[in-house]
């Protein structure tokens, strides 16, 4: 993305002995300043093109193998009931029911344990706040029994 060190921008058309008459104005510096800006800003519009192209392609990759793990884990729990049943001879609709409450099990298991906590968060910068306040409000007493 950077320009080669051999590409540099044309220079005006001076000659040497003009070059120590020439002195920079604001409005040259303002161009200048503009013109580098705008550039970053160019460049940074081309690299987040890329990146969201990147991203983008990432996420698509991502959500076609969680479908792939999701059918698999599928197949394979189909393969594991008919297991079951085949080695225990008990009926078909027994061993998915147990798997499938098995599966709730884990799930409700897994919600229970992904609750949040009954403690208040950030409790150190919660009583920095509340010191915060409780100054504010004493200068502001402060202030009014002095007018």
């Amino acid at each position: 993305m950077n320009p080669s060190p051999a590409s540099h921008p044309p220079l005006p058309d001076v000659t040497p002995g003009e070059a120590s008459e020439i002195s920079p104005s604001p409005v040259n510096w303002q161009t200048a300043l503009d013109t580098l800006i705008t550039s970053r800003i160019e460049l940074f519009q081309i690299e987040s093109k890329e990146v969201t192209g990147k991203l983008t392609r990432s996420i698509i990759f991502l959500a076609i193998s969680a479908l792939a793990v999701l059918f698999g884990w599928g197949l394979i729990l189909a393969g594991l009931v008919q297991l079951i049943h085949s080695n225990t001879h008990w009926p078909l609709h027994w061993v998915a029911l147990g798997v499938g409450f098995l599966h709730l099990l884990f799930a409700l298991i897994l919600v229970m344990l992904a609750r949040p906590s009954q403690k208040s968060t950030f409790p150190v910068t919660r009583a920095e706040f509340q010191k915060d306040r409780e100054w504010l409000h004493q200068i502001l007493r402060t202030k009014k029994s002095n007018d």
